[in-house]
């Protein structure tokens, strides 16, 4: 519920009252993704609907995911996607 904030490992971790390392280990045992990706893939994922369903920029979409860096936002979403977020909307309109 809270990917568009400034999270981080340890902020998390304190959150549910555990040392940072623990936590980590868990959360990949459970989840099979460390924290940064768990959360990278969310965040993309909430972009890639604002990408198709808005006309809002891709500096705006990247805020509004959690991104401060535009060009940040544009290397994770590459990472996942294998396009930057432009061409990744072009591909939607043709």
């Amino acid at each position: 519920n809270n990917y568009s904030k400034a999270l981080t490992l340890e902020s998390v971790a304190s959150e549910v009252f555990l040392n940072p390392q623990y936590f980590s280990r868990y959360f990949k045992k459970h989840t099979g993704l460390n924290f940064i990706e768990y959360l990278s893939k969310i965040r993309v994922t909430k972009a890639k609907t604002l990408l198709s369903t808005t006309n809002n920029s891709i500096n705006n979409i990247g805020l509004s995911v959690g991104y401060i860096d535009q060009s940040y936002f544009t290397k994770v979403f590459l990472k996942y996607e294998g396009v930057t977020p432009l061409k990744y909307r072009l591909m939607l309109i043709f």
